[in-house]
């Protein structure tokens, strides 16, 4: 099955998109919003391109961005695209090995379209949604317990010092119950997907 190779940059609100042809041949095909509606135009723009080049599938490719690749990854997959998330470091090890230096969206986007043709990375399958939910739901605790250790440590600290305002001490006091108690929901939500999962 031929596929054409998508090399996607991905930021907050936008999406810049390059082609990259079986011979090599490297394309921008533009920029689109990071959003619902950039989805359909970047859609409506690759069945076009598909067409042009012949290609029987879309192959794309982007680094995963702290989560702002997400929506489009679940757009893409539910599309029958075949999707791929490699490695930001390996995908730059390569581009050095191949000569790319220079850092810019569009040329990401280019040296991304060229790393799928040239590599062929595996395809991304979205986690069962169990396994996802758990995922965040662990992570977050993770962040909460940072939080509460740091709130912890600035009240031991300020109270070591000896001379700090009540009020002060009362918002710290305050975010850590608060905070406490978010950790605590947390992991009841966790074993409650550990309990349904292990059944």
């Amino acid at each position: 099955m031929t596929l054409l190779a998508v090399g996607v940059d991905v930021s907050q609100h936008t999406l810049d998109v390059a082609l990259c042809s079986s011979e090599g041949q490297v394309t921008a095909l533009g920029s689109f919003t990071n959003d619902p509606a950039g989805f359909e135009e970047l859609e409506a723009a690759l069945t076009k391109a598909k067409r042009r080049h012949q290609a029987e599938g879309i192959h794309l490719v982007m680094e995963p961005t702290g989560g702002y690749e997400q929506p489009l990854a679940f757009f893409a997959y539910r599309r029958g695209w075949v999707v791929s998330l490699p490695n930001p470091r390996q995908v730059r090890y390569w581009a050095r090995g191949v000569g790319i230096r220079a850092k810019t969206d569009r040329v990401d986007a280019e040296m991304l379209a060229r790393y799928a043709v040239a590599q062929t990375p595996p395809a991304w399958e979205p986690l069962p949604d169990e396994v996802a939910q758990l995922e965040a739901l662990l992570s977050r605790r993770e962040d909460l317990r940072a939080m509460l250790r740091q709130e912890r440590n600035r009240l031991h600290a300020m109270k070591a010092r000896g001379v700090y305002h009540r009020a002060v001490a009362q918002s710290i006091e305050s975010s850590i119950a608060h905070l406490e108690q978010d950790v605590s929901q947390i992991e009841q939500a966790i074993r409650i997907i550990r309990e349904s999962t292990s059944r």
